[in-house]
């Protein structure tokens, strides 16, 4: 049997969704935050501004992420995969290091999910090649 491109083993998927619920956590740490007047010098936004709307959106699709995740959706690793660069490279670019650490985890978990696929080119293309028949 050979393994699918995306395919993500057990401890790959429980990872990704604890990583992405910790994910969650801290965009929802930023709202109560917000709420509660705390750190206003750092956590200054309207409830719906882009920053806002961008923390709405994100819990959402993290929750898609999670259900995808634990029903062993096809396409939900390449998916998630966006999601992750995207966040990363915010998280860098405003300095929310926790946000960035965890993106950055998440995608080298991803990554290792697909090194046996890249190291063995031979077994993609006989994957695919079984797929299209």
């Amino acid at each position: 049997m050979e393994r699918q491109v995306w395919s993500l083993n057990r401890w790959q998927t429980i990872t990704l969704i604890v990583l992405q619920l910790l994910f969650a956590a801290c965009a929802t740490s930023v709202l109560i935050y917000r709420a509660q007047g705390w750190a206003p010098e750092v956590i200054n936004f309207g409830w719906l501004s882009y920053r806002a709307c961008n923390i709405y959106i994100s819990l959402a699709l993290v929750a898609y992420f999670v259900v995808g995740l634990w029903r062993g959706h096809r396409y939900i690793a390449p998916l998630l995969t966006l999601f992750v660069l995207f966040h990363l490279v915010e998280g860098a670019i405003i300095g929310f290091w926790t946000k960035a650490i965890l993106q950055l985890a998440a995608l080298g978990v991803l990554s290792w999910s697909i090194w046996p696929a890249l190291r063995n080119p031979a077994a993609l293309k006989s994957s695919s090649t079984n797929r299209t028949r």
